[in-house]
């Protein structure tokens, strides 16, 4: 490679475009609620379910119902045929007056719906831990782009002063070659981290409908200031009562008992008022022969003839119970109090999963900062050795060698610096995330670190 084409990748590197920002994290995260199509499921979800609950309600009320038909009858009897049509009519009324299953179902919807709003919720924070993590990570990916880009810089630096020493005649060639192992294997990296950058965004995209080009960094002075800042201990109780999937282990108990409730009501007899009402309409004689013929006809319209108009009304009270099932229902009571234990360990399980989780992210926001804070002073170490060794190569003090390693170690602590910056956020959100109370208060204060 000669050392024009070196220089013209040292322009490059340096006069390189900047990406437009535009979009913050606030509004990523409201355009995602609009078009993921995950979350949106969870809502539609939401909605069948309250409409479960309707139609359970709807079985505890008045049942009404109408019929109607048009029959067109043939009678042959001792020699006389005769062919009719009339119109009939029909009304039926039924009312459960005691259905232990009904009620049961009723109640379970009731807690359906709790479990949906809960679900709702839920889905609605895991969305902006997605996004937030998806925004970083894009972030964090050209940060490390930018930084092996100033790293190859120094290198094609290396490689220039290599071979312009080699033509003074005080390097040799195996300085050369080091010098173009190190620029190769500079411009790998830099390829890889490319190619993450394009991963990262399609990711965000994903999940945001938005190009990831448009985002905004996060601010240089960032908020170190923790938002929770109570003891782990009220943490925890308060993540107790306010964890959305806490939250929704309960109400799921509570489904199975009604389950199990409602299995035990099979045994229970049912109370029911039934009634109905009906009417004909004069019947149309459509033929008549054969014997006795002129004196049928003249009877068929009289009240209580074939062909007379009339109506029917009836009212009772029916009572049922079952006697024998075969075991059927003791043993579906069986299977609803298993479910219901496996509730119970599942609530549990999900209790120390929380518990655990609420651990973590408690100690992780609160030592990072004192990570960021102690990188901090690092970077500024890494920045005054690079300028020092800057000015020692100008000096001839210092080698070129020295040079690339500070610029190495520089980017290294930069980009170590990044993570642990976007590690903070993220670990501050998930936390909050574990409280259940991820609002737009939290939300602001977040995106108050984007640029």
């Amino acid at each position: 490679m000669n050392i024009s084409l070196l220089k013209k990748i040292l322009l490059v590197s340096v006069f390189c475009n900047a990406s437009v920002y535009a979009t913050n994290l606030l509004e990523a995260y409201q355009a995602a609620l609009s078009y993921n199509a995950d979350y949106l499921k969870v809502l539609s979800d939401s909605e069948a379910t309250v409409q479960q609950k309707n139609m359970a309600f709807s079985q505890l009320w008045p049942q009404l119902g109408v019929t109607g038909q048009y029959n067109q009858n043939y009678l042959h009897q001792d020699n006389l045929d005769l062919v009719y049509h009339q119109p009939q009519v029909a009304l039926s009324l039924s009312q459960s007056i005691f259905d232990w299953n009904k009620l049961s179902q009723y109640s379970k919807a009731k807690y359906g719906v709790k479990v949906t709003d809960a679900q709702n919720e839920n889905a609605k924070q895991q969305l902006f831990l997605s996004v937030s993590q998806a925004y970083y990570n894009v972030l964090y990916a050209k940060d490390t782009e930018s930084a092996l880009k100033d790293g190859q810089t120094a290198l094609a630096q290396q490689l220039i002063q290599a071979k312009m020493s080699f033509d003074a005649g005080t390097a040799t060639m195996a300085d050369i070659a080091d010098a173009q192992a190190g620029f190769d294997s500079g411009a790998a990296q830099v390829l890889q981290a490319e190619n993450d950058i394009i991963y990262k965004s399609n990711l965000y995209q994903n999940l945001t409908g938005l190009s990831a080009d448009d985002i905004k960094p996060l601010v240089t002075n960032m908020d170190l200031t923790l938002i929770e800042s109570s003891s782990l201990e009220s943490v925890n109780r308060y993540a107790r009562d306010n964890n959305n999937e806490l939250k929704v282990a309960r109400l799921q108990v509570e489904m199975a008992k009604q389950d199990l409730s409602s299995a035990r009501g099979n045994f229970a007899p049912t109370v029911n008022v039934n009634g109905s009402y009906g009417y004909q309409w004069t019947g149309g004689l459509d033929s008549i022969s054969g014997a006795g013929a002129a004196a049928t006809q003249a009877t068929l319209n009289l009240p209580g003839g074939m062909l007379s108009n009339g109506s029917n009304a009836q009212v009772g009270l029916q009572v049922s119970m079952p006697i024998f099932t075969s075991g059927s229902l003791t043993a579906q009571v069986r299977q609803m109090s298993a479910q219901l234990d496996a509730s119970n360990q599942s609530m549990i399980s999900t209790s120390r999963t929380i518990d655990q989780s609420i651990k973590n992210d408690y100690w992780s926001v609160r030592n990072y900062v004192a990570i960021i804070r102690a990188q901090q002073q690092s970077l500024k170490s890494a920045k005054l050795k690079l300028d020092s060794d800057t000015l020692g190569v100008r000096a001839g003090v210092r080698t070129m060698i020295d040079l690339v390693n500070s610029q190495k170690n520089y980017a290294q602590t930069l980009q170590s610096y990044a993570l642990s910056r976007y590690s903070f956020l993220v670990a501050q959100a998930q936390l909050q995330y574990d409280l259940g109370f991820i609002n737009e208060e939290f939300i602001k204060k977040i995106n108050a670190n984007v640029q």
